[in-house]
């Protein structure tokens, strides 16, 4: 009992840091050391502009101040991402998670059983089409998941746990339900592994390793040129010719707002065509608007750890109830929670 107990606390702790690591090594996270510092340098030109201007910004806006780094909305952030590496590092996701490889492997045989008379065409263009495939693609299902997180009841009080951070720093791009990272991840994966066999069935031997390796360029430009200061207090806005193509940090800023005019705006990761396609999309300006991030009143709801992982959960499943059975279920778990905490 003690050596499995000693083992699942190491593989635990190990979960953590291997997702620490991960998020500062790995060239398709959005922490990625490189894409910290080029936002940082962006971040601190920004600040120094702001600061000559005189203009008086509240706490949570301002780059330097303990709020944006040390409140308590900050600190949910480090924990959340040291809990999910740990869940991570004892196996979640693992039995549910498909295998990229296997999947490209299985759509590139089941192509060429359909198409028996296709030989795959070796091409040096491969690559570079398989990059923008790939990065076409992991957009647009990006956008497609974000789009069901604030349509689908259940799928939405999961993605509450990301909109209830009240500052927005480097790591909220890291405040997941780790249920919600599981859809997300699920998606991405399978709709990725998808395109590789594609292209293994068309292209063949033209589809190195180094080749899947470097598919994302298109994906690691965006990255490093917007997407690290778009969790953070700093605004800065492409212009409204821009933003119609490419998403600004200072747009996703306008998708945590507060203010009903933002509610479901600017739900892409990258590109801005599907916002524009599908009547999401919120053009900004160089001047900066003062927002509020969070819930609204919702937010105090979930202001500590155990809320954050376990009020989700229960208002997912409340969600996918009867409406008459739905609200004879909340009140019983209203009602238990008021006797647990008298009894507290």
């Amino acid at each position: 009992m003690m050596d499995w107990l000693k083992s699942l606390l190491q593989d635990a702790a190990f979960g953590s840091f291997a997702e620490l690591v991960k998020l500062a090594i790995s060239p398709y996270s959005r922490t990625w050391l490189p894409v910290l510092a080029v936002s940082l340098l962006a971040a601190l030109w920004i600040w120094r502009r702001e600061r000559a201007s005189g203009r008086q910004l509240p706490a949570h806006l301002r780059l330097g101040s303990f709020e944006t780094w040390l409140g308590r909305s900050a600190i949910n952030d480090y924990w959340l991402i040291l809990i999910n590496g740990a869940l991570f590092g004892l196996g979640f996701m693992k039995v549910v998670l498909p295998e990229g490889e296997r999947i490209s492997a299985w759509v590139a045989e089941t192509l060429r059983g359909a198409f028996p008379g296709f030989a795959a065409t070796p091409s040096v263009w491969a690559p570079i089409l398989l990059a923008a495939a790939l990065f076409v693609v992991d957009d647009f299902v990006r956008y497609t998941v974000h789009w069901l997180e604030h349509r689908v009841p259940a799928l939405w009080e999961l993605h509450k746990v990301h909109h209830s951070a009240e500052v927005l720093n480097f790591m909220t791009a890291e405040r997941h339900h780790p249920l919600s990272m599981l859809v997300f991840r699920v998606a991405i994966v399978s709709s990725v592994a998808t395109v590789n066999g594609v292209f293994l069935w068309a292209f063949g031997d033209s589809i190195t390793p180094a080749g899947l390796l470097g598919a994302n360029v298109f994906w690691l430009a965006t990255t490093i040129l917007a997407s690290g200061l778009r969790h953070s207090p700093v605004w800065l806005s492409f212009g409204p010719r821009i933003e119609r193509w490419l998403l600004s940090p200072a747009q996703h800023q306008i998708h945590h707002s507060t203010d009903e005019r933002h509610y479901g705006k600017n739900l892409g990761g990258s590109l801005a065509i599907w916002d524009r396609m599908f009547g999401t999309l919120f053009v900004t300006t160089p001047e900066r608007i003062e927002l509020n991030f969070g819930l609204g009143e919702e937010t105090r709801e979930l202001r500590s750890i155990g809320a954050l992982y376990l009020r989700p959960m229960r208002q997912a499943v409340l969600s996918l109830l009867p409406r008459g059975l739905r609200a004879t279920a909340s009140r019983s778990a209203d009602s238990a929670a008021r006797d647990a905490a008298r009894h507290a």
